[in-house]
This record gives structure tokens, sequence and C-alpha cells, in this order.
């Protein structure tokens, strides 16, 4: 696959599931009474998974006279759920719709990911795409810390030990040295949302928990900078991952300070607009090395 073509459909796939969460339940009492979600946050993650939707479809529009097309299936899941994600702001908005739009956008993450990603060249982009995915659904509990996103969290963490495996395979030692680091950090993250959810103190253990776990991330991909087989875009991309480590350690600190909870999450959705590129680009760094 082109590099082009990998790339759009990489924001295609990021963005449709942004939209999944987005749409996940929330089962907040205020919300569920009025139909209006008072999540700033929360509005301006769907205003930015719509967009990425429609600019990776246009996009990836431009490439079908060279036989790179999605099927009408798809095109309705994608831009069909993402409508409804949009119009899910709007108050008052029947909220059995909400879960239509979830299914199909689920269900175009899946059949797009088979139809547009039959085979990597190199096993461990398959590996990075895999972190990709899973390091926005981890970091978006930052964004909208609920039920379902600690659940998704959870999930997104296992994921992520599944792609370290395929990340170092065939990889220079700076890139399993870093991987090495990560996953000691996904272990930390997992026991960090567990304790969090406990009354009392769990907040304060499991925010102390994933501030160590973060700086481990930030250690991880410092170190995969220095790789040579991810290329200069991955040396590039794992740059930008180091950079939002230090902004989710920023937002993490912040946390513990009464009245901050927009702050955080407006860092957090900053800090994973900062992994959304620097995973494409290890992505596309890995997977282009062999061209």
């Amino acid at each position: 696959m082109k590099k082009e073509v990998l790339k759009y459909f990489l924001v295609l796939q990021c963005s449709a599931l942004f939209l999944v969460l987005t749409l996940l339940p929330e089962f907040d009492l205020v919300s569920m009474a009025t139909g209006i979600d008072l999540n700033i946050s929360s509005y301006l993650c769907k205003l930015l998974g719509v967009g990425g939707v429609i600019f990776g479809l246009l996009k990836l529009r431009n490439f079908s006279a060279e036989g790179v097309a999605l099927t009408p299936l798809l095109l309705g899941l994608y831009g069909g759920g993402a409508a409804l994600a949009f119009l899910s702001m709007i108050p008052q908005f029947p909220g059995f719709l909400n879960y239509v739009g979830l299914f199909a956008l689920i269900v175009a993450v899946v059949m797009g990911r088979k139809k547009m990603l039959k085979d990597w060249n190199v096993v461990a982009a398959g590996g990075a795409y895999t972190l990709l995915l899973a390091s926005i659904i981890s970091y978006y509990n930052g964004v909208n810390d609920t039920l379902a996103t600690q659940i998704a969290a959870i999930i997104a963490l296992i994921m992520f030990f599944m792609g370290l495996a395929k990340m170092k395979l065939n990889q220079d030692a700076a890139v399993v040295k870093g991987c090495d680091k990560l996953k000691l950090a996904a272990i930390l993250s997992i026991i960090a949302i567990v304790v969090g959810m406990l009354p009392l103190i769990g907040g304060v253990v499991g925010g102390i928990l994933l501030i160590v776990a973060f700086f481990l991330e930030y250690t991880g991909y410092s170190v995969m900078k220095a790789s040579t087989s991810i290329g200069d875009l991955g040396r590039k991309g794992a740059g930008k991952l180091a950079t939002s480590m230090i902004l989710l350690l920023v937002a993490e600190v912040l946390d513990f300070i009464p009245m901050t909870g927009m702050v955080v999450s407006l860092l957090t959705l900053i800090a994973i607009l900062f992994v959304f590129q620097g995973w494409i680009n290890i992505v596309l760094g890995i997977e282009t090395s062999k061209e």
C-alpha cells in the first residue's frame, strides 16, 4: 500500500475510533435527565473525530482511480456513524441513535482493517498499528473518566501488550529496550486504573502510579528516538510520543488540584493528538523501511 494511502487510512481509522469512545455510555445522571452533555471536552472530541473521518474519506477518494477504494457499505458505516456522532451533540437527540452510531463505527473500524490492511510489509508495523489504537483508547480515559472508558482502557492496555510483542520483531536494540519499558508502564497503568476505582484513597494511589507509568513511557519513547530500524519518520514519531508523555505527566499532577478537571481534560486531549501523530509516523516509518 502506498505511504499516502496508508497515512490517510490510519487517520480515518483513528478518527472513527475516537468517535466510538465519545459514544460510549456515560451513565451521567445530569445528562440522562436533561439530555444535555455538559462535558466540553467530549464535544471537542466529537468535532475532531467527525472532521478526521471526513478528511480521511475525501483523501482516500483521490486514490480510487488507482484501485484503492472503500466499498459502499464501508462508506455508509464511516459516514453514517460520523453523522450520528455529530447529531448526538444536539440536546434531546434520541439516545438509541447513539448506539446505532456506536455500532456502525465499530463495524467500520473492524471491516476497514480487514479491507485495507490485509498484509503488512513488516510484521512490526502491524504491532505499531495495534499500539496506535490501544494508546488512543487508554489515554481517552483521561479526557472523559467514566466506568465505560475505564473498562475500555483496561482492554486497550491488554491490546498494548499484544502490540508490543509484534513491535519488537526484527527491530534493533533501541526498539526492544523501549518496548520493555512500555511493557512495565502498561502493567502499572492497569494497576492504576483498577486501584483508582476504589473509594477514598484509590484516586490518589492510582494517580501516583500513573505518574510513574507516564515517566516510564517517556523514557521508553526517548530510547526509541535512537532507533535506526524505524527510519527518520519513526524517530520523529517517537519524539512526538515523548512530548505527549510530558503533557500527560503535567495533566496527572494537575489532577491532584481541585477544580482543574477541564484543564486536565484539554491537556490530555492535546497529548492524544501527539500520540496519534507519533504512532502513525512510527507505523509509516517501519512499513516503508523495506520499500
